[in-house]
C-alpha cells in the first residue's frame, strides 16, 4: 500500500504534468489565433482592393427583361451627363428583382476612370442620379453617421461645407478645415483640436 508522501508525489507530478499540458496547448491556440488574425487582416486587404474600382449607380430605373445592351446603354448616358469616358468589366443590377429602380454596380477597369468620375459627379446635381463609392456594411455605416454629423452642424450653420471620404469628414468653414472621424462606439470625435488649413 501507498503512504501518503508517495500518494502526494504522484498528485503533484499529475498536477505538473496538466500544467505544463495546458501551457503547451494554451501557446499552441495563441499561434492559431495570430495566424486567423493575419489571415483576417489579408482578407480585408484584398476585399477592398478588389472594390476600389467599384461605384454604385442610383437613379436608373430598371426595364422589365433589362439586358446587358441596356445596362451599357446606362452607363453611355451616365459618361454623357458627367462628361468622361468610361472602361469597365462588368455592370450589374444589385438587391432584389422586383425593385423599380435597384442600384447598379459598375467594376471600372482603371482607377483614374474612378477618380475621374468622382470628381465630375457633381455635374449630376439636380438629377434623380447618384454616385458613390462602392462601401461594405462597416464603411456605410460610418458614412451615414458622418453624414448625421454634418446635417446636424450644416442646420446650425448653413454656410458651413462638408465632404465625407475615407470614413473621414472634413469640415470647411472659411480658412479652416476640420476632421471628424467614428469610434468603435460610432461615436462622432473630432480628431484634431487645432484647425488645419485646407
Amino acid at each position: 500500500m501507498a503512504t501518503i508522501e508517495e500518494i502526494t508525489k504522484l498528485i503533484l507530478e499529475s498536477e505538473k504534468r496538466q500544467k505544463e499540458f495546458i501551457t503547451t496547448e494554451i501557446g499552441k491556440l495563441c499561434d492559431q489565433s495570430s495566424i486567423v488574425t493575419n489571415l483576417q487582416v489579408k482578407f480585408d486587404k484584398l476585399w477592398s482592393a478588389s472594390k476600389k474600382n467599384n461605384v454604385i449607380v442610383y437613379g436608373y430605373p430598371e426595364t422589365p427583361g433589362e439586358t446587358n445592351e441596356n445596362k451599357e446603354a446606362i452607363v453611355q448616358d451616365l459618361e454623357k451627363r458627367i462628361g468622361v469616358t468610361l472602361m469597365f468589366d462588368d455592370i450589374y443590377r444589385l438587391g432584389k428583382p422586383g425593385r423599380p429602380s435597384r442600384p447598379l454596380m459598375i467594376k471600372l477597369m482603371r482607377t483614374w476612370d474612378k477618380r475621374n468620375l468622382m470628381t465630375n459627379r457633381h455635374k449630376l446635381k439636380g438629377t434623380e442620379i447618384f454616385v458613390n463609392d462602392d462601401l461594405d456594411k462597416e464603411e456605410r455605416l460610418t458614412s451615414s453617421t458622418l453624414l448625421k454629423k454634418l446635417k446636424e452642424l450644416r442646420s446650425a450653420k448653413p454656410s458651413i461645407k462638408g465632404r465625407i471620404r475615407q470614413g473621414k469628414l472634413y469640415l470647411v468653414d472659411g480658412e479652416s478645415t476640420t476632421v471628424y472621424a467614428v469610434n468603435d462606439n460610432h461615436e462622432v470625435f473630432e480628431v484634431n483640436d487645432n484647425k488645419m488649413q485646407q
